[in-house]
């Protein structure tokens, strides 16, 4: 009964189906044209069972995806004939299958004895992406050839935690989806007992372990003889169900953050993160207190399905220590595991600010960036704002973009650039493009250069308001377009969250966008945004502005000193040098010769901006 099945399936929690197709026997469950009597219309159940399980599954507002496998126990599957069984059963197989049937999800296996050319991956691909009717909502695994897992497909597979490779800490960077039973085989074994089935606990633990790591669950379950879901099977998805019921909050829809990735699990207890929150999933109920780094700006914390008041407090190194509560048994809220909930602020406020420009009517802002900034690709549209919301207040521009330049440099001019200049009220950052394009930096390097910035601003003035913007090239946008964060967009927000500074971020905007054709990457054009571009750039931060809190902070407002950095090396106290201060005979110069070149006979163009730098 399909639509039964999808009614236990969507009970679970499931967001998305993907039925076997076809296994390895061979045997279709559609009326495949070209196995006419090896099928599940001439044979068995005499029905189609791809069409009425997509049918029930897409009614019950789930997604649905088809397995495929690519080996197949047929005579022509010999390296011999293995060109003519692709091009006469396989290839055609899989295009009947998307255009009877129209899945979301398209999921092959059974790739490792010959190479994706072979299986002709890359032309199906080519097809399903450009020409096929779901070209704009499919999406695929990594399983198209031999030794390809983990390096090609919109999202890498792992099957009982493995996936044929050593798996390192980048691939979690990557969307992934771990596929296993409950048990120890796939589908049905009527010898396997109790005791090799994972119990509701382990289900839901490993849930939460691998959307931790950023991954999807796959978790396959397959109905005996009479068509039936045996009972163990549906005992532990209705486990699964009741638990996501109560926390699901804190699984859908959250974000891999590569910064956790060593402290995953320590204590029985998985982080995982959304814009407005952090959550702390429990798979142990921890004894007396419970601390969690890098928690953001606290608004309050909470025992996700709980009403009962959660202590905590939170540390100068940006860590909320949370004061664990005492419960009777019927004040837990679930079974299995448990959710504190770290709520951050809905958004850090421009109150600062606004009370400068409010009450003085003299106002200091400051930009600084690479090009794009310094082309003027956004500071009119953030001037044009400022003067029509505070119409009495004179402004002062410290104009700081330098072309071609990251984040470490402007830790370093910071002082020269921006101070020397005045000190700002408000202050708009953006390197996301600099410190991946021309600096190709690490996790860590991003961090340096970012939060430089940030401590030297809020040394000078406490009371400095920032905006960090986070604008996009193409490489960038791809990565968003495929669920990835680019590594200076998650350095430079875990800065920001640290120092609680509102984050405007270009790319996910454009992304989201595209997705809604309203524009493209070809309209936007670059990294230099078009005209339309910048028309796109000045409606969203015109948005982002008005969503601030722009409410005068008092005068007696307090204000918490620096907390401790993120990235301990960060250049927050960098400046130039005169090279006349340089004594070339101390050992940081050993080998080192001092010279300035004479520009006019050096290849290549010459930019003012860089002229009389040390």
């Amino acid at each position: 009964d399909a639509v039964a099945w999808a009614k236990v399936l969507r009970r679970s929690g499931a967001k998305y189906v993907v039925l076997t197709a076809k296994h390895h026997d061979g045997f279709c469950l559609w009326p495949c044209s070209t196995q006419p009597y090896w099928n599940s219309t001439c044979l068995g159940p005499h029905r189609d069972i791809v069409k009425e399980l997509s049918d029930a599954v897409k009614a019950s507002g789930l997604h649905m995806g088809l397995y495929f496998s690519l080996l197949e126990r047929h005579p022509l599957y010999t390296p011999e004939t293995i060109d003519r069984f692709v091009s006469e059963i396989n290839h055609p197989q899989l295009k009947e299958l998307v255009l009877k049937y129209e899945p979301e999800i398209v999921w092959p296996d059974g790739e490792w004895d010959y190479p994706a050319e072979t299986h002709r991956g890359p032309e199906f691909l080519a097809w399903l992406l450009n020409e096929s009717p779901v070209r704009d909502r499919v999406c695929f695994n990594d399983r198209w050839g031999k030794q390809r897992r983990g390096t090609l497909g919109d999202f890498y597979t792992t099957e009982y935690g493995h996936n044929g490779n050593s798996i390192e800490a980048d691939f979690y960077a990557h969307p992934w989806e771990e596929c296993r039973g409950i048990g120890g085989s796939f589908g049905y074994n009527a010898y396997e007992g109790p005791n090799e089935y994972m119990t509701a606990d382990q289900c839901i633990h490993s849930l939460v372990r691998i959307v931790a790591l950023g991954g999807n669950l796959l978790l396959n379950i397959g109905p005996d003889a009479e068509g039936r879901i045996p009972c163990v099977m549906l005992e532990r998805l209705y486990a699964i169900g009741d638990w996501l019921e109560v926390n699901g909050e804190a699984i859908y829809g959250t974000r891999y953050n590569p910064a956790r990735y060593a402290e995953q699990g320590k204590d029985g207890v998985y982080v995982t993160e959304k814009k407005d929150a952090v959550y702390a999933i429990c798979t142990k109920w921890p004894r007396g207190r419970l601390t969690v780094a890098n928690a953001g700006e606290v608004a309050g914390v909470d025992l996700v399905g709980s009403d009962l008041k959660v202590d905590y407090t939170v540390g100068a190194d940006g860590a909320v220590t949370i004061d664990v509560p005492k419960l009777y048994p019927d004040e837990y809220p679930c079974a299995s595991a448990w959710t504190f909930r770290i709520r951050h602020r809905e958004r850090p406020p421009l109150g600062n600010a606004a009370a400068v420009f409010t009450h003085t009517g003299k106002g200091t802002v400051a930009f600084i960036g690479g090009s794009i900034t310094e082309g003027n690709y956004y500071r009119g549209a953030v001037k044009e704002y400022l003067q029509r919301r505070f119409p009495a207040t004179r402004f002062c521009w410290i104009e700081a973009g330098i072309s071609s330049t990251c984040s470490n440099t402007g830790a370093f001019r910071f002082e020269e650039d921006v101070l020397e200049k005045g000190t700002p009220d408000l202050l708009f950052a953006e390197w996301a493009v600099n410190d991946d394009q021309d600096g190709m930096f690490d996790y860590a390097e991003c961090q340096r250069g970012m939060e430089g910035v940030i401590r030297h601003a809020r040394r000078a003035n406490p009371k400095m308001d920032i905006v960090m913007m986070l604008m996009v090239n193409r490489k960038e946008f791809d990565l968003l377009g495929k669920e990835e964060v680019p590594i200076p967009y998650a350095a430079h927000a875990q800065v920001a969250a640290r120092y609680g500074v509102p984050v405007i971020s270009i790319g996910e905007l454009l992304v989201d966008a595209a997705r809604r054709g309203e524009t493209s990457w070809e309209v936007y054009k670059d990294c230099h945004p078009s005209p339309e571009g910048c028309a796109l750039i000045a409606k969203w931060l015109t948005a982002f502005l008005d969503d601030g809190k722009w409410d005068p902070v008092p005068e007696s407002a307090s204000y918490k000193p620096l907390p401790e950095p993120v990235e301990p090396g960060c250049y927050d106290r960098g400046s130039f040098a005169p090279l006349t201060s340089v004594e070339m005979n101390d050992k940081w110069f050993s080998g080192w010769n001092l010279s300035v070149p004479y520009w006019p006979e050096v290849p290549g163009a010459f930019r003012d901006t860089f002229a009389d730098k040390p």
